[in-house]
């Protein structure tokens, strides 16, 4: 050990060193006894006054290094009477004293005693330290603190726990363990502790819930370690314990979002497969043991149409983009795929979602569609058909009769012979002119003879014109300059939806002007009725009149379109009729 020496004669203590101890000597004035840094880490200094006369300035230093704190120190003095200060003036700086001349042998004992002294209070200073060190570690950590007995009563516990179980530090002094775990979690934690408190393990982690003294529940993860075992099933343990209730509440709402998930995508009618980058199945909501996980989503489409979508499942991967495509899977239904990859944070695809819905059904109800809409189409070409008899019977034999009947009767009234035979045939003859009128607006009214002998255009003009005489309303008429040759039925429905709209507007205003204009290119024929001036029904209001009812189902039956719009000028109706092969 180490002695540093305040003396102006430090051979007188050399021998010392035969004793194991190091001698420092400090020499020289007083202005050399100003404790030089290399003096810090000796325990113990013997300040020899006698032969350092300058206690002033030793003393100085020695208070400058926290004076009965510091090492031990030892002072050499002489009696009083030579003048130096009493035992009293440096009491609270020294720990020891001996009188000069020195006795070595007393002067080791004393030597002995402070290095005892310094061991004890170095392991007292350390016991101190490591109590003080604990003790804040155990309050000021973030986690929980518990110390428990065997029997599972807390000994001590910090503020960190009380306050995440709702109590204060004080109510949890004694407190059972059981008093506060949720009745659930006693079995398991009791099986998960009891290797512990037997020695067969040192530690143990477990998740428990704690009853609050409010009632709720907290989540807790333990941290369990045996601190002193006195004897069999006697000893006390320490746990940490980590407040993991935000943590079981994301948990359990993403398990619950996770079951809905997996109810809503395991009951929809459409199949999702979701694949690897080698297109092998990881998971499909309608499996069976041809579509088992691991399986290539390949062997469940049709040959055919097999290469065709394993390009759009590669463009999907390699291009990173949404893919489609319709083919037919191997039992022949016929299924429209989407492909959506599923990029990962390195840019890499990690798997694909493949969504599938089945297109058979409604392929079927839209082949039955056109097979009834081309059956519909058939009964109107018949219906045409029949009208164009009834017209031939009632025009060319019934009216070729009635016209013989009136030329008879004319002739009859013409030979004057008496004068009631006179009047009977000018009687007779005016009722047959009349009834041979009603026969011609009858045959046009079921078909337009006009329409057949001269074509769609001249029949609508002879329609414009008829309906402004029979009004003495201004209906003005725009068409092709050239006839257009159309199929009989679509010229027919053109003719039939243009005497509607003329009804419709010109019963929409009693006096505004009316126009009606058709048109055609590749692909339709377009039939437009204006009406313009003064104030007029709503374009909704005319939407609902029976005329145009009729007017729309017959547009709709030939794939057409209707509309009614609305404008600051007037109503405009339009018709569109796709020509869908009927122009000649």
């Amino acid at each position: 050990m180490k002695i540093a020496v305040f003396s102006t004669a430090p051979d007188l203590f050399q021998p010392l060193e035969s004793e194991g101890w190091v001698i420092l000597a400090i020499t020289g004035s007083s202005h050399e006894a100003n404790l030089p840094d290399p003096l810090d880490d000796v325990p113990i200094w013997i300040v020899d006054s006698p032969r350092f006369p300058d206690m002033e300035s030793v003393l100085a230093g020695i208070n400058s290094r926290n004076g009965k704190h510091g090492p031990q120190r030892i002072l050499i003095r002489t009696r009083p009477a030579r003048g130096i200060p009493s035992v009293e003036a440096w009491g609270d700086v020294f720990d020891d004293f001996l009188y000069d001349p020195v006795d070595l042998g007393e002067l080791v004992h004393r030597l002995r005693s402070a290095s005892a002294r310094l061991r004890r209070n170095s392991q007292c200073n350390r016991t101190c330290e490591t109590a003080l060190r604990f003790e804040r570690v155990f309050e000021n950590r973030c986690v929980g603190v518990v110390i428990c007995d065997f029997t599972g009563h807390i000994i001590e516990s910090n503020r960190q726990f009380a306050q995440m179980i709702g109590y204060q530090p004080d109510e949890l002094q004694g407190l059972s363990i059981a008093k506060i775990t949720h009745p659930e979690d006693l079995p398991r934690e009791a099986a998960a502790l009891k290797p512990l408190t037997e020695g067969q393990i040192s530690k143990v982690v477990l998740e428990k819930r704690y009853l609050r003294k409010d009632g709720t529940v907290v989540w807790g993860r333990l941290y369990v370690s045996i601190g002193e075992m006195y004897g069999p099933g006697q000893g006390w343990g320490l746990a940490l314990v980590e407040d993991i209730t935000p943590t079981k509440l994301a948990e359990h709402a993403e398990r619950e979002s996770r079951i809905r998930w997996q109810s809503l995508v395991e009951n929809l009618p459409d199949a999702i497969a979701v694949v690897d980058s080698q297109f092998h199945v990881r998971y499909f909501n309608h499996p069976t043991p041809a579509e088992a996980e691991g399986t290539c989503i390949l062997n469940w489409i049709d040959a055919k149409d097999r290469a065709r979508f394993l390009a759009k499942l590669e463009q999907a991967r390699d291009e990173r983009v949404i893919t489609s495509s319709e083919t037919r899977n191997g039992n022949g239904r016929i299924c429209y795929y989407r492909c959506v990859p599923q990029v990962a944070e390195d840019g890499s695809v990690r798997d694909l979602i493949i969504i599938g819905i089945d297109l058979t059904e409604r392929y079927r109800i839209e082949s039955e569609l056109r097979q009834k809409e081309a059956c519909l189409r058939r009964l109107l070409d018949v219906g045409e058909l029949d009208r164009r008899l009834i017209w031939d019977e009632i025009h060319n034999h019934l009216g070729q009769e009635l016209t013989g009947l009136a030329l008879a009767l004319n002739k009859l009234a013409a030979a004057g012979e008496g004068a009631h035979l006179d009047r009977v045939a000018g009687t007779a003859a005016r009722l047959a002119q009349r009834c041979l009128a009603v026969c011609r607006n009858l045959a046009d009214a079921v078909h337009s003879g006009t329409l057949d002998r001269f074509g769609l255009v001249p029949a609508l003009q002879e329609l414009v014109d008829r309906r402004s005489t029979e009004t003495g309303r201004t209906i003005r008429f725009k068409a092709p300059t050239r006839e257009m040759a159309l199929l009989p039925h679509l010229a027919t429905s053109l003719f039939r939806i243009a005497e509607q709209l003329l009804k419709t507007g010109l019963l929409a205003h009693e006096t505004a002007p009316v126009e009606l204009a058709l048109s055609c290119d590749d692909q339709w024929a377009t039939l437009e009725l204006f009406v313009t001036g003064g104030s007029q029904p709503t374009g909704e209001q005319m939407a609902r009149d029976p005329d145009l009812i009729v007017v729309r189902e017959r547009a709709l039956l030939l794939d057409g379109e209707f509309a009614v719009h609305e404008a600051e000028e007037g109503l405009r109706w339009t018709c569109r009729i796709p020509l869908s092969g009927g122009t000649a």
